[in-house]
């Protein structure tokens, strides 16, 4: 692949005819046009490259007399050196990851009460056999011949157009070859560890919220002795009467007889701070919203946040001659054969 197979013209093109194809290709894959596509800006940051190679006569001509490289071979090394964010030299420097984040499913009255939960983790630690150095006992460590110690390779074309830097395969960017790798880590130097911890889950904890265990994460390789955090974020599973949001708000479901529904009348609702007296108004309705202030968990400011429930009315399923009397006269001042549609809101 070369550039002018990227921008799909001929080597005998114009350079107003390239020019007109860069633009048609840069219109077609920009971010605007493919709502940040990561493939198409990919595609973006090729076509940027291949334009640039011949854009004017100069540098067409050095591409044209240059054009023996193997670009199959090293193209996506070129534009990745060319227009990644990152320099080699930062991108080459060992990066470490030492956190470790994880989720736990804790019941609302552990929660709102707090408890002790015993959890367990899978870390990275020095081997304890080669104390991170990947060498076996009377082993023995050379250059690298292959990048001479340096851990990079670099390569350029005939005309030194294109140069770029690449990490040695040989010794993995080390620059160092071992002659016998240490035997418990195979000379990865690092080797997994099960930790566990006890920890605290503290009264009111909302769902979203993270438990910090410091330096008891991955354990550095380039700085022995160093080690991460773990994070261990917080789901609250929904019980049998309750949920809660991250707000702090509980919310759960009552049944209340049809005559308190039509009468109104108190009812004991159980929360979290006990049993509660509940007034339910005249005319109340299924799915209508009750809120029991001071009945949920607390906030950032330690005020309780409200206990939410809603009404679910519970038909019965018989009755005697005096109870149906009594709903034959508050239905009897009705039409024989009343309409019971409604109309759909918003309509």
């Amino acid at each position: 692949m070369n550039p002018y197979e990227i921008l799909g013209v001929s080597k005998t093109s114009t350079q107003e005819e390239i020019k007109k194809a860069y633009k048609k290709l840069a219109i077609k894959y920009h971010p605007d046009k493919t709502g940040g596509n990561k493939e198409s800006e990919d595609k973006l940051k090729k076509i940027n490259a291949a334009y640039g190679m011949i854009k004017n006569e100069e540098k067409r001509k050095e591409f044209d007399e240059s054009s023996n490289i193997n670009f199959r071979e090293y193209h996506n090394d070129i534009f990745e050196s060319f227009f990644n964010r990152e320099s080699y030299h930062r991108s080459s420097q060992p990066q470490e990851s030492l956190d470790i984040k994880s989720f736990m499913n804790i019941s609302i009255k552990e929660a709102f009460f707090g408890s002790n939960k015993i959890v367990s983790f899978n870390r990275r630690i020095l081997c304890t056999k080669c104390k991170g150095t990947k060498i076996e006992e009377g082993s023995t460590v050379t250059t690298c011949e292959e990048c001479h110690g340096k851990g990079q390779l670099f390569i350029s074309d005939p005309s030194g157009m294109l140069r770029m830097t690449v990490r040695c395969q040989r010794c993995s960017g080390t620059g160092k070859v071992i002659d016998k790798p240490c035997s418990k880590c195979h000379g990865k130097g690092i080797i997994a560890e099960r930790l566990e911890e006890k920890i605290e889950i503290q009264k009111g904890i909302l769902p979203g919220k993270y438990i910090k265990l410091s330096g008891k994460g991955h354990e550095s390789i380039i700085n022995s002795g160093k080690y991460g955090d773990i994070y261990i974020g917080i789901n609250i599973n929904k019980d049998e009467y309750y949920s809660v949001n991250n707000r702090g708000k509980v919310q759960s479901e009552v049944y209340i007889p049809i005559n308190i529904a039509i009468t109104g009348g108190h009812i004991n609702v159980m929360t979290l701070h006990g049993v509660k007296s509940v007034y339910i108004p005249k005319k109340s309705k299924n799915g209508d919203i009750i809120n029991i202030i001071n009945a949920g968990f607390p906030d950032k400011n330690g005020k309780f946040m409200e206990h939410q429930i809603s009404i679910l009315l519970e038909m019965p399923t018989s009755l005697n001659k005096e109870e149906e009397e009594i709903l034959k006269k508050m239905s009897s001042g009705e039409d024989k054969y009343p309409l019971y549609n409604r109309p759909f809101k918003n309509v």
